[in-house]
């Protein structure tokens, strides 16, 4: 199987630390699907503000909900570290995304949330 580059990336997503995230949480949703190439970036440097980037394949897209009390994946329950571990890779935080529901204001019902895992190529 050929090693995948630049070139072959589809998109690119913001994370908190591009050596430790393993998901994104999107709020308007997402074309990217199972097997895509994309690079994931940050800006986690000791040398200022320069963003660093990683080629990543993602490895799902799964639709995320929020009643303001729970959040679901796929229509799932998760528990609250993962929870925390998509706050966290997302360079947010849990009250954040347990705002983002249905009638919020930036809620678009068009383009529902995901959340896209990825694994470095």
């Amino acid at each position: 199987m050929a090693k995948a580059n630049a070139s072959d990336a589809k998109g690119t997503l913001f994370v908190s630390n591009i050596d430790t995230a393993t998901c994104a949480f999107c709020p308007v949703g997402s074309e990217f699907v199972k097997g895509d190439k994309i690079h994931i970036q940050d800006e986690k440097t000791v040398f200022g503000r320069q963003t660093r980037e990683k080629l990543v394949e993602v490895t799902a897209v799964k639709v995320f909900r929020s009643t303001g009390r729970q959040i679901t994946l796929d229509l799932m329950m998760i528990s609250e570290a993962e929870c925390q571990k998509i706050a966290e890779d997302s360079d947010l935080t849990v009250e954040i995304l347990m705002q983002h529901k249905i009638g919020a204001e930036r809620y678009d019902p068009n383009k529902p949330p995901v959340v896209v895992f990825f694994t470095a190529v």
